[in-house]
């Protein structure tokens, strides 16, 4: 798998959080979902949101700060990860 490849895949990812079509079940994917959950607005990003705080609560752990997170270097560049989770989030119907 290239590293586009790992790109596109955490934004269908976070998109597909966003719908409820899936759930983060590693402390990397809460973690994704938070970021995603800050850059965001309105339903897509309560989900986002809802969706990392149910993991990091069922784990026992508190999720890291956004900038420890971006520290560690899984997203680099923030508005090509926006962009990327919008354009993933147009090609799934809206959640219920």
């Amino acid at each position: 798998m290239t590293a586009k490849d790992r790109e596109a895949a955490r934004f269908r990812f976070c998109a597909e959080v966003a719908r409820g079509l899936a759930e983060p079940t590693t402390p990397d994917e809460g973690q994704l979902v938070l970021l995603a959950a800050a850059l965001l607005r309105d339903d897509d990003a309560a989900r986002l949101q809802q969706a990392g705080e149910r993991y990091f609560s069922a784990i026992g752990r508190e999720p890291l700060s956004l900038q420890e997170f971006l520290r560690q270097g899984p997203v680099r560049d923030l508005p090509r990860f926006h962009d990327g989770v919008e354009e993933a989030l147009s090609a799934l119907p809206r959640a219920p």
